[in-house]
């Protein structure tokens, strides 16, 4: 018995070592994938996408558990950006800010940190699933490296949709466990699902979508129906409680007032020669699936007969999901739904890209001319690593928009970007007034002293008139602002103009406006906080409960 369970014990330490090396093995790719972002010093930047908007995020969050409002962010006009875009995810960014006091450092750093990070977990996720070290660093690789996930990055900036796409493994798992698995295993679905919410919402509504048509299509074949369902309504109340520090929040101060947020738009398919020319030269400025997964997609379709039933119905929905993508698709039909919101349906390639690196990773595995594992692995590697610096150099010489952000100026590049989404919607009638900062005593203009800090405007106000006046800001209005008139508090209201307006007693006045988390986003937070302790004792005590029943039967097995 002892040497059946020294040979187990031998047969862990093994497994253990292997995963070491395969996690540095990833570490090594991790560096490679953003070591352009590190040799061009400093960030290159599309005149027409997101890198400014993420750098200002990054630069207001020094101050964001004590306040939803930086005023060093966005042109210091108080947006109360941390409510409406969630940050946690994004707060490691922070920290190295801090550390550093180099904004682009930071951001390239944490491009690493996420790329890292989107490896492990399609590594833990795959090898969960498939129980097979080899099949999982195919996947991660494969996953990681795909064409869409680098255009996201490197020419879109789209930093909230970038770093979704590394939890989404996750929700695989958590589906998969869900629908013909172990349901007991939901919690995996939860994690995912939470941590996209504290991501990016618009990838949680495409993936809260592709979980409701996948269990339309899959509900006929599940067995034990009722407790998966309820598996599902688990995993789903843990994922709200889980994020009501942000949803809670977020619904408060949408409902408060009429904002100004991003538009649904016409959804246009791309005509299939187009697409296929794009995927052929490479190019990150397109936005396809990219050259890697394309590849991996022909090598492998003709063994996806060998596929079990399940990955054959993954399989499906990465095709299903990259013909979306086409002109071929209706979406027309689609164009007065809800589904409009989407804005662009290419968004659909990260769905598309997850789905068809788990197949390809799969049958690479399997039916690659028989070679050996790490000869298939170390040839998909030099392909992936090939085809993505490829893509950059592509991008770099074929991009006229193409400018860079230099270390030096990018804290105040950042500081002073105009942005008006979650505003209130009547202030954008009114953009001279907002970006010149003007400021009126009874509608007639003009010019305080002004100053600021991270989480407190001050306004020093002469008020000539002889009684009461009412003075307008060019500062948003939200639930939870304070202000105070020579360190008296006094109510604020929502000028007509969508700011802040306040009323002023005769003579010389200090106004101080700050803003502060409301009583129902703190409770909110403190749900969640609780919720997750919970959650966290549940998660021990399940792994504690697992290795006892496991260590049991391995004696039982032993002794009979």
């Amino acid at each position: 018995m002892f040497l059946v369970i020294d040979e187990k014990k031998e047969k862990k330490m093994k497994k253990n070592k292997y995963q070491l090396i395969d996690i540095m093995f990833m570490l090594c790719l991790s560096m490679m994938y953003v070591l352009p972002l590190f040799l061009t010093h400093g960030i290159l930047h599309n005149s027409s996408q997101d890198t400014y908007f993420h750098l200002s995020r990054l630069v207001g969050l020094d101050n964001v558990w004590d306040s939803p409002v930086n005023f060093n962010n966005f042109a210091h006009h108080g947006t109360m950006i941390n409510v409406f875009y969630p940050w946690l995810t994004f707060y490691p960014a922070s920290f190295f800010f801090k550390i550093t006091g180099n904004l682009v450092l930071s951001y390239n750093l944490y491009y690493f940190f996420i790329t890292f990070l989107t490896m492990l977990i399609a590594y833990f996720s795959m090898n969960k699933l498939k129980r097979n070290r080899y099949i999982a660093l195919l996947f991660s690789i494969i996953y990681t490296f795909a064409g869409y996930r680098a255009i996201d990055i490197f020419f879109r900036a789209s930093l909230g949709e970038a770093v979704a796409l590394t939890f989404l493994p996750l929700i695989l798992v958590g589906c998969y466990e869900i629908y013909v698995g172990d349901y007991s295993k939901w919690y995996w679905l939860t994690i995912g699902m939470t941590l996209v919410v504290y991501t990016h919402l618009l990838s949680v509504a495409m993936v809260t979508g592709f979980i409701a048509i996948t269990i339309i299509l899959s509900f006929y074949f599940w067995n034990n129906k009722m407790s998966r369902l309820l598996s599902l309504l688990k995993a789903t109340t843990v994922t709200f409680l889980l994020s009501a520090a942000f949803l809670i929040p977020f619904i408060q101060q949408s409902s408060a007032q009429e904002l100004k947020v991003p538009q649904g738009r016409e959804l246009i398919g791309m005509a299939p020669s187009d697409m296929l020319s794009h995927i052929l030269n490479n190019n990150y400025r397109n936005y396809t699936i990219g050259f890697f997964i394309f590849i991996g997609l022909l090598v492998t379709f003709t063994f996806v007969k060998k596929l079990q039933v399940t990955d054959k119905f993954i399989f499906a929905l990465g095709i299903f999901t990259l013909f979306c993508c086409t002109s071929l698709f209706p979406l027309k039909l689609l164009n007065s739904t809800p589904i409009k919101s989407l804005q662009f349906i290419w968004r659909l390639n990260g769905f598309t890209s997850l789905f068809l690196a788990y197949t390809i990773s799969i049958l690479i595995y399997y039916n690659l001319y028989n070679k050996k594992n790490m000869i298939k692995i170390i040839s998909v590697t030099l392909i992936g690593i090939t085809l993505h610096f490829s893509g950059i150099i592509n991008l770099v010489a074929n991009n006229d928009s193409l400018t860079r952000i230099e270390p030096e100026n990018a804290i105040s590049a950042a500081e002073n970007y105009q942005h008006t989404d979650y505003a209130n919607k009547e202030s954008i009638k009114y953009p001279d007034v907002i970006n010149n900062h003007k400021y009126f005593l009874n509608n007639e203009e003009i010019k305080p002293e002004t100053s600021f800090t991270n989480s407190k405007y001050t306004i020093k106000v002469d008020n000539k008139n002889n009684e009461k006046s009412v003075f307008t800001t060019s500062l948003y209005h939200y639930d939870g602002q304070i202000a105070t008139v020579n360190n008296t508090p006094v109510e604020t209201s929502l000028s007509s103009i969508g700011t802040t307006e306040l009323v002023i007693p005769p003579g010389k006045n200090t106004i101080v406006i700050t803003y502060t988390y409301t009583n129902l986003a703190i409770f909110a937070r403190y749900l969640s906080l609780i919720s997750l302790m919970i959650f966290l004792i549940f998660l021990l005590y399940n792994s504690y409960k697992t290795k006892l029943g496991s260590h049991y039967t391995h004696i039982t097995n032993d002794i009979f």
